[in-house]
Order: C-alpha cells, then sequence, then structure tokens
C-alpha cells in the first residue's frame, strides 16, 4: 500500500467514524425525540378521540333526560279527576273574557262498557270525560271564545262544533229578524289521568 492509498483509507475511515460520530450524538436522539413526540401526539388523539365520544354521549345522555323529563312534565299536565274544577274555571274565564253567556255540562261516564262512546284517543293511562258547553255572544265573541278553548292549559279535545244565529218572531212582519247572536254548541272530552289501581 502507498502512501497515499493510507491517507485515503484513513481519511475515508474518519469520515465513517465522524458520520457515526454525528448519527450517534446528533441524529439518533433526534430521532428518538421524534419518536417519542410521535407516540405522545397518537397518544392525545386517541384522547381526543375519547373525550369527543364522551361528549356525544354525554349530549345523547341529555336528550334523552329531556325527552323523559318532557314525557314526565307533559303527563303530570294531565289532571286527575278530582281537578277537573281547574278546567271549569278556566273555560268560565274564557267565557267572562270574551263576554260569551256559556252554560257547561259534564257527563260522568257510563260504567256500563255498552254505553261507553267510542275514544277520542285511546291511550293508557288516560280518561274521557265528556262536556258539551251550551254559549251565546256575537260572532266575533265566538270565534274569540274557541280561540281561548283552543288554548287551555289542560288536555281536551273538541269533537263538535255546531253554531246557528238567533232569532226572533218580528210581530209586525211575522217574519223571523236576526239578532247578531250566536248560538253554540261545542262538543268535547277533557283528558284526565285514571286513577291507579
Amino acid at each position: 500500500m502507498t502512501a497515499s492509498s493510507v491517507k485515503l483509507s484513513l481519511i475515508l475511515a474518519s469520515g465513517l467514524l465522524g458520520c457515526l460520530l454525528i448519527f450517534i450524538f446528533l441524529l439518533n436522539p433526534s430521532l428518538n425525540q421524534l419518536t417519542a413526540l410521535s407516540g405522545n401526539l397518537t397518544q392525545k388523539k386517541l384522547e381526543l378521540a375519547t373525550v369527543e365520544h364522551q361528549v356525544v354521549a354525554y349530549q345523547n345522555a341529555q336528550a334523552d333526560l329531556s325527552k323523559a323529563a318532557q314525557k314526565e312534565r307533559i303527563f303530570n299536565a294531565f289532571l286527575v279527576r278530582e281537578d277537573l274544577v281547574a278546567a271549569v274555571k278556566h273555560l268560565e274565564a274564557a267565557a267572562a273574557a270574551t263576554k260569551t253567556q256559556e252554560s257547561l255540562k259534564i257527563d260522568e261516564p257510563d260504567q256500563d262498557p255498552k254505553n261507553k262512546p267510542q275514544p277520542v284517543v285511546d291511550v293508557k293511562g288516560l280518561e274521557e270525560i265528556p262536556y258539551r258547553v251550551l254559549t251565546l255572544n256575537d260572532y266575533i265573541g265566538t270565534i274569540q271564545f274557541l280561540r281561548y278553548l283552543e288554548h287551555l292549559p289542560e288536555f281536551t279535545e273538541v269533537s263538535k262544533i255546531t253554531l246557528s244565529a238567533e232569532t226572533v218572531d218580528s210581530e209586525v212582519s211575522k217574519t223571523k229578524i236576526y239578532t247578531g247572536k250566536v248560538f253554540g254548541s261545542i262538543d268535547g272530552v277533557f283528558f284526565v289521568k285514571q286513577p291507579s289501581p
């Protein structure tokens, strides 16, 4: 071997040794740090996905709880039979507010199944109490009364409305004269909770 090939071999060996030292002392710690950061990032992504799933589960649970609370609130909005007087008071208040003359007749349901009317809504836990309201007012007052009736806080269903004009006999011409008043007959049911057995 010649001196130049020994020099070349020494330069090559020292270059390889330098590259190896650079790799060991500079690049290897950076690669280890990069690997640790990549593992840390993967862990954070898993934690984020877990938190997102927990948020979705929490929102679903809140929605389910809200639905359950709403169902309970709606069911509690139904009166018990003994509190039906509140519905009557609201109906009378609607009549007073619209200056409607009214008379209310609440039918007690017959215990004989043959005489019971067909239910308006067949829902377990609810009982239907039929009623009839006879009214007398002008046309606008009757419409206003019906609007009040529609927005009563108690659950009610109107099944039939009959309106007719009030007339009186004329003494002079022996004909009927319209007074501007409207007779109304409103049939419906109040929904009440059935008593617990």
